[in-house]
């Protein structure tokens, strides 16, 4: 990317924003469309002859924290933002904010009636989950944080293990610590991700080991859970993820046949929702 691909990415910003939107009175005198060059200024707390070399590709590349600035200046989403870094060639930090549960998602999960499903942030805190979900896996957190996470309570809590077979969890604690791997690159420099790892890495010798094996993919394949009425149930984890968003929808399938629930229901599985956490 170039300075003068980005300096176009904000001019057209500028041009697309509402001033009535960040509280600026529209005027009838104005003559561009969107917010002028000294306002996006104003609002990012920089001059207006650098945000002006900015846009004419004249500046270099913005310090992150000129970015960040100039992102919450204009108001840009999360992938707006994203890509304004990209163009500076840097990396978006994460930015603490509440996250809601992504609608569309949320509706897929309450069509789910006859599959266990559930909806889990990037460093597995439960959102939301039907009682189907439950039924299979055993009694899933509420709440959120570190302590609430399911990778957490994977690597400190027994009970946690309990429903996978012995030969399966070698393989679960991998394909736990490859997302944590792959959510810390996504949000570096967020305390959330460095707490969850600084207390894992604290509290459990074997997460410390698959830390230090930086692997960031694990191949699919089914995995054995052992349900108390059941038995040993094949199943097989499927993922929707939400571009963006941090969240995505679990849905889980027997593993012999990826389009049924892998126990009969007994009744409509109703979702369940915890409060959203606080992650980027």
């Amino acid at each position: 990317m170039t300075a003068a691909e980005l300096g176009q990415f904000l001019t057209a910003r500028r041009h697309q924003t509402n001033p009535a939107s960040l509280g600026l009175p529209a005027g009838a005198r104005r003559r561009v469309t969107g917010l002028r060059r000294a306002e996006v200024a104003h609002l990012a707390e920089i001059s207006v002859d650098y945000y002006t070399r900015i846009e004419q590709g004249r500046s270099g590349s913005p310090t992150p924290a000129v970015l960040d600035a100039l992102a919450q200046a204009m108001s840009l989403g999360a992938q707006e933002r994203m890509f304004l870094f990209n163009l500076a060639g840097h990396m978006a930090p994460a930015r603490h904010t509440p996250v809601s549960i992504n609608p569309a998602v949320d509706d897929l999960l309450h069509r789910l009636h006859h599959t266990p499903a559930m909806i889990l942030s990037d460093l597995h805190e439960v959102l939301a989950r039907n009682e189907l979900a439950e039924e299979l896996l055993g009694e899933l957190p509420a709440g959120t944080g570190s302590a609430c996470s399911l990778s957490y309570r994977w690597f400190t809590d027994p009970a946690a293990r309990a429903r996978v077979i012995d030969e399966d969890r070698d393989y679960y604690a991998r394909t736990y610590v490859a997302d944590l791997r792959r959510a810390a690159a996504t949000r570096r420099g967020d305390p959330a991700v460095a707490d969850l790892v600084a207390r894992l890495r604290n509290a459990s010798p074997c997460f410390a080991r698959l830390w230090e094996a930086h692997e960031i993919s694990v191949p699919a394949r089914p995995v054995r859970l052992l349900h108390p009425d059941a038995g040993v149930v094949g199943v097989v984890f499927r993922h929707f993820t939400v571009t963006g968003a941090g969240q995505r929808l679990v849905w889980i399938t027997a593993a012999h046949d990826q389009t049924q629930p892998p126990l009969p229901p007994r009744s409509v599985a109703t979702p369940r929702h915890s409060a959203a956490p606080a992650f980027a």
